[in-house]
């Protein structure tokens, strides 16, 4: 795909689409075209609590999951389990670019499997692999979307319904019979994720568990189960270890101690020095000192 092409196919970006075939439905969210080149060679160790589906659009790189590692090539299509942890790498001789989407899987035991749509989540849910090599047909839905959104100058249901194709196509390819894996089940709740987002985009200032709590609409206690049940952390440690992550970005860029420690919310210098060394090991002037030659990319969750 050029940079026309996905600029022009940037319109789906942040879209939700849902649909229920029968016994199962679906709940997607588009997230966006990423790059990946040597200022951003990775998108870390990290997981969510949904499945993420991932489409190569150009380029080769890297899929880690489950300490297993995947060659990427253009039309690849892969899929990272909730919980799990994953990492995309480029290629460091050639640049990589994705579009991934949150996904969950809905199913109601009650009813009966009816219609194609239906017998491919269920044969999804029943077992899949990590990776689906060779799909470059799918790209073929990203060059209607850019001539119908070009033409409508909407997102109207006509990409609405190229989106459903397109993920329903990506997990019938990534489907399998038997090797079923260990926790295929579909994940219903979006408590956890919205209290991930929350905190993600919040790192610049104090953050309190109830805000976090109301935005996800649940309780301060049930909040604590899932992030000790999902990630084996209280939100105070996750909340830490994402300031002190995005503050590792920061001196990697060249950012004082000074102007990272406000830029992640943390007004005591003394106190900011004591967390990033109890993270990190080291303090943040000797590791911008390390890592002044050796940049590397940031990612949207870090679980190391």
């Amino acid at each position: 795909m050029n940079e026309k092409l996905v600029s022009n196919t940037g319109c789906i970006v942040g879209m939700q689409v849902e649909e229920s075939f029968g016994k199962y439905g679906i709940s997607c969210r588009v997230g966006a075209f990423c790059n990946f080149d040597l200022n951003q060679i990775s998108n870390q160790l990290h997981q969510h609590n949904c499945y993420e589906l991932c489409i190569v659009t150009s380029g080769s790189g890297l899929f880690i999951h489950r300490d297993r590692k995947y060659k990427l090539e253009e039309g690849d299509v892969f899929m990272a389990d909730p919980y799990t942890v994953h990492e995309v790498q480029a290629n460091r001789l050639q640049n990589l670019q994705l579009i991934y989407f949150f996904l969950e899987i809905k199913g109601n035991e009650s009813l009966r499997i009816k219609g194609r749509q239906d017998r491919i989540l269920h044969a999804f849910i029943s077992g899949h692999k990590v990776l689906a090599p060779a799909q470059k047909h799918l790209l073929s839905y990203f060059v209607f979307i850019e001539s119908y959104h070009v033409s409508k100058k909407s997102r109207s249901f006509g990409i609405e319904q190229a989106l459903k194709n397109l993920i329903l196509e990506s997990l019938e390819a990534l489907s399998t019979e038997g090797d079923h894996l260990s926790s295929p089940q579909a994940v219903a709740c979006n408590t956890l994720e919205l209290s991930l987002d929350f905190i993600d985009n919040n790192l610049n200032r104090q953050i309190k568990l109830e805000e976090i709590a109301k935005h996800a609409c649940t309780s301060c206690r049930n909040l604590q189960f899932l992030f000790n049940k999902h990630l084996g952390k209280t939100v105070i440690e996750y909340i830490n270890e994402r300031k002190i992550a995005l503050a590792a970005h920061y001196l990697i860029r060249q950012f004082s101690v000074h102007d990272t420690a406000n830029l992640v919310g943390i007004d005591s210098p003394s106190r900011f020095t004591r967390l990033f060394k109890k993270y990190k090991t080291v303090t943040p002037k000797k590791y911008q000192q390390i890592h002044a030659t050796n940049e590397k990319g940031f990612g949207r969750r870090l679980n190391c």
